[in-house]
């Protein structure tokens, strides 16, 4: 909420605010209750969720730069990634690269290569659409209700040992979820 705040001037409702403010709670009781948590853990997930609201906000930006043309955004961050990935590869990733050389020269891993490609291309794809279409505060409130949701289902099939706070924090963080669409789909 603040960092679109700062980067737009755009207030909040109240009752958006609160289910943000839900969500965040249900991310800190869930937290506390874990049975392996660190705060290192801690820390560099709540960093990765303000990078995760930077992109957005980037994203957003960058979209009324190429006249709301999601595609041209695409097209821009291909070549840009085609640049810039090849440095980081070589700058940190070649000893890994040539021990693993076998097991990339086989077709399976071309395969499953194309498929994890195309998926991202189609993530990134709705993921723009959805930045343009509503705001990024929207695209990260529904991000946080997927990766619950993806959690919750991780747990169940990996059968993660969890806590009653981690299923309370769920919980309120769907609550958090629920809030603010309801909040969003009034003000319109």
């Amino acid at each position: 909420i603040a960092v679109s705040y700062l980067a737009f001037g755009k207030k909040t409702s109240a009752l958006s605010a609160v289910g943000c403010g839900v969500v965040v709670v249900g991310y800190v009781v869930a937290t506390g209750g874990e049975v392996n948590v660190s705060l290192q853990g801690l820390f560099f997930g709540c960093l990765s969720s303000l990078f995760v609201a930077l992109n957005a906000i980037f994203v957003k930006q960058s979209l009324a730069v190429v006249d709301d043309n999601q595609w041209v955004l695409m097209f821009y961050n291909n070549v840009n990634a085609a640049i810039i990935l090849p440095l980081i590869i070589y700058a940190t990733e070649v000893e890994a690269l040539v021990d693993a050389a076998d097991a990339m020269a086989s077709s399976s891993f071309f395969t499953m290569l194309l498929i994890v490609g195309s998926f991202g291309f189609l993530i990134n794809i709705a993921s723009f659409l959805q930045i343009k279409v509503t705001s990024p505060l929207t695209h990260n409130v529904s991000g946080t209700f997927k990766a619950c949701v993806q959690t919750v289902i991780a747990a169940l099939i990996f059968q993660n040992p969890t806590t009653p706070f981690f299923w309370l924090g769920f919980f309120l963080s769907m609550l958090g979820t629920s809030i603010y669409s309801y909040a969003r789909f009034t003000e319109l």
